[in-house]
This record gives structure tokens, C-alpha cells and sequence, in this order.
């Protein structure tokens, strides 16, 4: 998770500032197979460029094998739907993520749900104060990528 952060048009700090939305971040990984037939292991190689999705873009993260249509095998013929996740967006669309196992993989739904559940139940709040405590950088912070888990210690 990319925390967001808030930008001032100018150095000294006067001005219109731009807001970037907290988000989620990753990169596709792809294998390379050995040239030949040798027993050399396969390297995984990423890309360079991570993707990204906005938080309060999200609107459904549910578990493959819980879908009442099935998982689209003409989209995604190799993923296995016992492990595999599917977080669904208002504007881009839909992604697939496959954990190593089914456990991992409702883990991982049980926390984004309440991730992006908080985010959105304090903008609606209005509760500018707690979001940009649990979701956004300080301005002194030059930090990178986040625990995206420390923020559910907030979370009562």
C-alpha cells in the first residue's frame, strides 16, 4: 500500500495543493525459462513499472470460488479460483491476484475489505484528521511503500 500524500503547488508552501490518493501498488511478474533443456531454475523477473489501483476506486474484493457466474476461463484460464482473489473498481475494471494458498488468499480479502472500508467510512465521515493520520504522509516523511497492515491497528 501507497500512502497518500499532499503536495503544495509552491516552495513556500503557498498555494493550491494536490492531493495523491492512497493506493495500491504491484508489480507483474513473469518467468523466464531456461534456454535448453537443463536443469537450471526458473528466475522470475518484474517489471519496471508497478500498477496501481485507488483506494476509494474499489468497490467489491471477493474471493473466486464465492462468485455465483464462476471465474471468466477465457480471461484468466490459468488461475486457480481456491487461492485467487478478484478486487473489482468503479472506473478500470477488474484484477485477479492469486495468493499461495487459500488461507493467505482470505487473509488478504479480510484486510483490504476493512482497509478500504475504513478509508471510505471516514471520508464519509468527513473525518479529514483520522484519514490523514492513518492513510496519508507527513510532509517530513520521505518514506516509500508502507505496511499496508498497520493501518487495521486503528481499526477497532
Amino acid at each position: 500500500m501507497d500512502r497518500g500524500q499532499t503536495l503544495s503547488r509552491n516552495f513556500d508552501g503557498e498555494g493550491e495543493g494536490l492531493i495523491i490518493e492512497p493506493q495500491i501498488l504491484w508489480r507483474e511478474s513473469y518467468y523466464c525459462p531456461p534456454e535448453g533443456r537443463t536443469k537450471r531454475p526458473i528466475t522470475a523477473k518484474v517489471t519496471k513499472t508497478p500498477n496501481n489501483i485507488a483506494m476509494l476506486s474499489i468497490s467489491r474484493i471477493v474471493e473466486c470460488d464465492r462468485l455465483t457466474t464462476g471465474l471468466n476461463r477465457a480471461k484468466y484460464p490459468f488461475a486457480m479460483a481456491s487461492r485467487s482473489l478478484i478486487i473489482r473498481t468503479c472506473d478500470v475494471g477488474e484484477f485477479v491476484f492469486q495468493a499461495r494458498s487459500t488461507e493467505e488468499r482470505n487473509d488478504i480479502v479480510y484486510r483490504w475489505k476493512h482497509v478500504v472500508s475504513r478509508l471510505a467510512g471516514l471520508a464519509i465521515k468527513n473525518d479529514g484528521d483520522a484519514i490523514t493520520r492513518e492513510f496519508f504522509r507527513s510532509h517530513d516523511d520521505a518514506g516509500g511503500l508502507e505496511d499496508p497492515w498497520r493501518v487495521m491497528e486503528n481499526v477497532a
